[in-house]
């Protein structure tokens, strides 16, 4: 009788225990086909393949296709590309540490992606002074004593770089931007592009600046050529001397600004080039 009332109450227990909840399955990141390691931040493409957002924008930007089929990728893809996970999500997952690398962009810093963000680390704790890293199809030289970053093939793009908290502020991961609060998503296109109002605003400065200089340039022109038409041919030789010296004075006060100083609002090597990675 003790016996049966013992195994009662083991069988109550036991079915009082509740198992654990099933694990949620574990995220398994597409193959990139161009790296050919898990994806980071994967996209898919209009033809429906998908890659690494840095591995197709390498693509794009050297060829504007697939990699794999060869079809056309349209330029608007990378300004709002089609992200298959949250960047939110994965923005402070990017490294267990509680440091992260960003480089200089305009406005603000950007985060490096993950693989990249693990590959300085690395460099950094090995006391490297220098290295090279392949990112979006080139090859940039990662230079520690100086904290910066240059692409190889052309050392004029240069950009700052930086170790900081995770938590620092930052435009994006990689190029794509996260959406602040108060913030539209479709202003929250993955680059680094100013607005359309910003641009005009400076091209509206440059052309300001430009009509000034020319107006300027102008009235002095008249200025000396009013000068210049005093002269006659009658005058005697001290008149004709002392009339040429006013002349070169009045020039060598107000000096005139060469045509080549003045800016040219449509002259594309006056502004700031940013490339995206």
């Amino acid at each position: 009788m003790l016996i049966s009332s013992h195994l009662c109450y083991l069988a109550a227990a036991s079915s009082s225990v509740r198992e654990p909840p099933p694990l949620p399955p574990p995220v398994v990141h597409p193959e990139c086909p161009v790296c050919l390691q898990p994806c980071i931040h994967p996209v898919k493409v209009p033809c429906g393949h998908v890659f690494c957002f840095l591995c197709v924008k390498g693509a794009a930007n050297q060829s504007q296709r697939c990699a794999l089929c060869r079809q056309a990728i349209p330029p608007s893809f990378l300004e709002c590309p089609t992200l298959l996970n949250d960047l939110e999500s994965v923005s402070s997952s990017v490294t267990p540490e509680r440091y992260a690398w960003f480089y200089e962009g305009r406005n603000g810093w950007w985060q490096y992606d993950e693989r990249t963000n693990h590959e300085i680390e690395d460099g950094y704790r090995s006391k490297k002074r220098s290295f090279e890293l392949l990112i979006a199809g080139y090859v940039y030289i990662i230079d520690l004593d100086n904290m910066s970053q240059m692409r190889r093939s052309d050392p004029s793009r240069r950009r700052r770089i930086k170790r900081d908290l995770l938590t620092a502020t930052k435009k994006g991961i990689a190029g794509l931007k996260i959406p602040q609060k108060g913030e539209d998503e479709d202003e929250a296109a993955g680059g680094e592009e100013e607005s359309p109002q910003t641009v005009k605003s400076e091209s509206e400065d440059s052309q300001q600046t430009a009509n000034e200089h020319t107006e300027v340039y102008d009235q002095r022109i008249s200025q000396n050529v009013s000068l210049s038409s005093d002269l006659s041919p009658e005058m005697s030789g001290d008149q004709l001397n002392e009339r040429l010296g006013s002349l070169s004075l009045a020039i060598n006060q107000e000096s005139l600004p060469e045509r080549s100083q003045i800016p040219d609002p449509n002259d594309e090597n006056d502004t700031e080039a940013v490339i995206e990675i």
